[in-house]
């Protein structure tokens, strides 16, 4: 879950491998190591690891969860430029002699 394990527990046992007893106990249905499902913060990707190239989108809730699994509160984003031509004279000619628009 990503969840912070308490520091004086060792291992993570999935709920499907557990059955419980009168309410109150549980039995463990299979063996698990010690550290088993654990993992250490950082554990996910080298140190240094670029995450995000300047000028790429940040446009998919992938990527902002992956800002914030490696602990970036903010960026510095801008709106992409949407540009729009209006011609409104004679004043368009094409390139080889085509001639102008009129």
């Amino acid at each position: 879950t990503g969840a912070v394990v308490p520091p004086r527990y060792d291992t993570v046992i999935p709920v499907e491998d557990v059955t419980v007893i009168d309410g109150t106990k549980i039995t463990v249905t299979k063996d698990y190591a010690v550290g088993q499902w654990i993992r250490k913060v950082g554990s996910d990707m080298e140190r240094d690891t670029v995450i995000l190239k300047a000028g790429e989108a940040v446009n998919d809730v992938s990527i902002i969860g992956l800002l914030i699994m490696v602990g970036v509160a903010s960026v510095n984003v801008t709106r992409r430029v949407r540009i729009g031509v209006l011609s409104t004279g004679s004043e368009l000619c094409g390139g080889g002699g085509g001639g102008c628009i009129a």
